[in-house]
């Protein structure tokens, strides 16, 4: 999955990479792994990527992960225009996670 500008794939030491992928079912899995090249803030919503059309949500979807760099918590959305926001509690800078979801042509 390509990152927005800023972004790169963190090779710590998480079982993740930055991809999307959907089942048979119509289920879409994101997974992430990110570093942000200058740090994360706190407080601050970050478009990380974009999906296509056809893996995207009917509505929002999120789930709450861990932040790495110091350790904190962080929620990753994806919105039916196929953006994906992490949200971060607090300055860190690597986000690991995950988010399963119904595609919206299957909904």
């Amino acid at each position: 999955m390509p990152l927005s500008d800023g972004y790169e794939t963190h090779t710590g030491s998480a079982n993740y990479e930055n991809v999307y992928y959907k089942d048979q079912e119509g289920v879409v899995s994101v997974e992430i792994s990110i570093r942000k090249i200058d740090g994360f803030k706190t407080g601050s919503y970050s478009a990380i990527a974009q999906i296509p059309e056809g893996f995207r949500p009917a509505f929002m979807k999120h789930n709450m992960e861990y932040s790495y760099g110091p350790y904190g918590w962080s929620a990753i959305f994806v919105r039916p225009s196929g953006t994906i926001d992490v949200y971060i509690s607090n300055d860190c800078t690597s986000v690991f996670g995950e988010l399963h979801f119904i595609a919206q042509d299957q909904a």
